[in-house]
């Protein structure tokens, strides 16, 4: 870190002599421009050279699939290329990519939005990202994960009350739709990290609410991840046949229905910026902990057979997550809320 004393240049210029290392580094000689950049907290960024707000430099990464000795490692750091926001991905071999590479590759490619394979040859396979991401603003992401996500727990539900197992196979294919949206989120929470065009362009209004939103994809992931294991509980009950105490139908129901108020209330809650609607949702968030182990007591009371009460436990115990996961979210509400003064709450400035 260094300081430079600001001077007048003229009558009304101010002017600051740039570190001698740093010009001399970039190449810069008197008379060459420079690029300065407002950051949100009030300081300047100065880059040698012309630069246009949002231009993004497009970067590629190279896989070795040689040095990929264990299965899915190929699967993952393609995964992971996505995410860290690079754009062309090529894999390659010395000699020829192995077929559980290929077959890697492929599955990769079907999961991941806006990517394609553009050329194969017996070594080589290159992956294009054509995702432009300006056009992907993360808060209308999130409400088409909530949207899918009510869909799921209604479908699941009603398989469950109806007796209708045809509902789930819906359920499995949103489940692959949520991933794929996620992954998708968290690669343009991380080129927004480092564009402060692209963050304004997706609606992230601070730097610092990149990390909170990535807690909060993460936790609709794994709603949707315990709704999916509600679907596979339903799906082993509905192949027995089961036939389930009318009483206890109801008390599971109930219970969703709580659930699902949960999961409403902490969505509007994000989307409104509203910290009477988060803390409502804790409320009903801290009810389901406290009534969960009485609907855990009339399962193991009504049911006689062991896999049933497994799989109306894995049903019950999901939903109870559920609503865990949703206080987390609402509680990232709560303290965005208050970075700012509001009808709630003044910050002050104490000086010392």
């Amino acid at each position: 870190m260094e300081t430079r004393k600001v001077q007048r240049v003229g009558y009304s210029t101010l002017a600051v002599s740039l570190p001698k290392n740093w010009a001399k580094e970039k190449g810069l000689k008197p008379g060459d421009t420079v690029t300065i950049e407002k950051g949100e907290d009030g300081s300047l960024k100065i880059y040698p050279g012309l630069r246009r707000g949002g231009e993004r430099k497009l970067t590629k990464c190279l896989i070795f699939s040689d040095s990929c000795k264990k299965p899915r490692l190929v699967t993952r750091i393609l995964t992971g290329c996505y995410i860290t926001g690079h754009d062309t991905i090529n894999v390659v071999s010395r000699r020829e990519l192995k077929p559980e590479h290929l077959e890697e590759i492929r599955e990769s490619v079907k999961r991941l939005s806006g990517i394609g394979i553009v050329e194969q040859t017996m070594k080589n396979v290159v992956i294009q990202c054509f995702i432009d991401p300006s056009k992907f603003p993360v808060y209308s992401l999130f409400r088409r994960v909530h949207s899918i996500i009510s869909t799921m727990l209604e479908a699941v539900m009603k398989a469950f009350i109806q007796h209708r197992p045809g509902l789930l196979n819906e359920v499995f294919h949103m489940e692959d739709e949520i991933d794929q949206i996620y992954w998708l989120i968290i690669r343009q929470l991380l080129i927004s990290l480092h564009n402060d065009e692209v963050r304004r362009d997706i609606g992230i209004k601070s730097i610092d609410h990149i990390v909170g939103n990535r807690t909060i994809a993460k936790n609709l992931e794994l709603i949707a991840d315990n709704i999916e294991k509600m679907a596979k509980a339903t799906l082993t009950l509905e192949s027995q046949k089961h036939e389930y105490d009318k009483e206890l139908v109801k008390e599971i129901l109930d219970f969703s229905k709580s659930v699902k108020f949960v999961l409403d209330k902490t969505m509007e809650a994000l989307f409104r910026m509203d910290i009477e609607l988060a803390s409502e949702a804790i409320d009903a968030a801290d009810l389901i902990e406290k009534i969960s182990p009485g609907v855990s007591e009339k399962i193991i009371g009504k049911e006689k057979t062991a896999k049933a009460i497994v799989n109306l436990e894995i049903i019950r115990s999901s939903l109870e997550q559920i609503a865990y996961l949703c206080n987390v979210i609402a509680e990232i509400v709560i303290n965005r809320i208050l970075e700012k003064s509001s009808d709630v709450c003044r910050l002050e400035v104490v000086e010392k």
